[in-house]
């Protein structure tokens, strides 16, 4: 109903000095569309009815493509953004829309916690023999399945990392919670956009729950902080 029009109107006016703001729509359009889809997915995973739809595919490319979103933002920042494939790795077994959701996930945090001319690595692993983390801080989610054989992508940068507070002895909800809320704080402190697109963008779908477990956290409500940080 909105991408629909705002298509035909790029189409046609392509020439427009309004082509800028038909882009931005447009990002916005599917950007709304993408957290949609994601809390009706996350839904479906509480439900136990989310289902993988798996095939064949290049895993180097199928990242290639994806980092290459992050490009010009790495530009801009004046950071180094590199992305490492597995020399000879044959096709690989996955679910592109869930594994782009993720991995879309992770780099764009990294690009968020991580200072300009910070630096950001996407590397694909055959083995985690030889990995050792940066952060002594870890949370690992456990699974009954157990695959033949795995690939690993790691992402990591020099950004400010996780505080074992964050992760410690905490349900996954309350983990994914702290993240998100945490989040928040990093874009009403960096970014002048409404509470609405913050809420949005952290994955919080109603206002009451997000203000309530704002003050829950921060003992103040997103209002009240934003306030504070206008009085200073």
């Amino acid at each position: 109903m909105i991408l629909g029009p705002l298509e035909k109107l790029e189409k046609e006016d392509s020439q427009s000095k309004f082509s800028h703001y038909y882009r931005v729509i447009h990002r916005n359009a599917n950007r709304l569309m993408n957290l949609i889809n994601e809390l009706m997915d996350f839904r479906k995973s509480e439900s136990g009815v989310l289902k993988l739809n798996v095939m064949p595919g290049n895993l180097n490319l199928f990242l290639n493509e994806i980092s290459e979103e992050f490009s010009e933002l790495a530009v801009q920042k004046k950071m180094k953004f590199n992305v490492t494939g597995l020399e000879g790795m044959q096709e690989v077994w996955f679910d592109g829309q869930i594994l782009e959701k993720i991995v879309i996930n992770l780099i764009g945090n990294s690009f968020k916690y991580t200072a300009d001319e910070g630096t950001i690595s996407v590397e694909v692993l055959e083995s985690l023999d030889n990995f050792k983390p940066s952060f002594e801080n870890e949370l690992i989610l456990k699974n009954d399945y157990r695959g033949k054989k795995y690939v690993y992508i790691k992402v990591a940068d020099n950004g400010i990392g996780i505080s074992k507070e964050s992760i410690s002895h905490q349900p996954i909800g309350e983990f994914i919670r702290t993240i998100r809320l945490k989040k928040a704080v990093h874009l009403m402190t960096h970014e002048d956009i409404p509470l609405i697109e913050v809420m949005y963008q952290v994955g919080i779908q109603t206002q009451s729950y997000f203000t309530k477990a704002f003050k829950k956290e921060f003992g103040k409500t997103p209002s009240q902080f934003l306030q504070a940080l206008k009085n200073k």
